[in-house]
């Protein structure tokens, strides 16, 4: 098997996270301010879905740079757009014409991350920067049940972060402005 062979049988491994037919309704909006609803609007038009098979459909995100940014797991892109229905849909022929990216990361504040190898919990910072975080600092900033704000993370997504220094009180956390997008996170205008 050549080298195009096996890269290209590894890309659903990356995209794989069930989608479902992709019921994603807007239940998580109604906490949200007129500006961050829309914000998520503006940044949700550039987003669209490929059907694999009947089984199997990709999310991506096209950034200002023109290049598609890949969803790698449904948390990722419930950070970003809670439990939107993706309704733009591209053919495998269309997408193949639009150059890769890369991953598009957390969406920064929304959630706590881990990894299996690793046994700190991490806040997400702007631009895929992970930050170690305490059990009080956490408590703070998302309350006592903080310990379910946390996804695990595949070791092989956890290579699409930054390890940057610790959250030690509050004063440390970046603010992050509610029309924060993904071209935003990814420095990509």
């Amino acid at each position: 098997m050549n080298l195009n062979k096996i890269l290209f049988a590894m890309i659903p491994l990356l995209a794989v996270f069930a989608v479902s037919a992709c019921d994603f309704g807007d239940k998580n909006n109604e906490n949200l301010t007129p500006e961050q609803k829309t914000a998520i609007e503006k940044d949700f038009a550039n987003v669209f879905k490929v059907k694999i098979s009947d089984s199997e459909t990709w999310i991506y995100y096209l950034g200002a740079d023109q290049k598609r940014y890949i969803f790698p797991t449904e948390g990722t892109y419930k950070s970003w757009f809670g439990e939107r229905e993706v309704t733009a849909e591209k053919t495998l022929e269309e997408v193949g014409e639009i150059t890769i990216g890369g991953n598009v990361t957390y969406k920064p504040g929304t959630r706590l991350i881990t990894t299996e190898s690793v046994a700190e919990i991490f806040y997400i910072a702007p631009g895929g920067i992970l930050r170690p975080i305490n059990a009080t600092l956490a408590e703070k900033l998302y309350g006592v049940d903080w310990q379910e704000m946390i996804d695990d993370l595949e070791n092989h997504y956890f290579t699409n972060y930054k390890i940057g220094p610790a959250l030690v009180e509050e004063a440390d956390v970046p603010a992050v402005n509610d029309d924060w997008s993904i071209n935003d996170d990814k420095n990509l205008f």
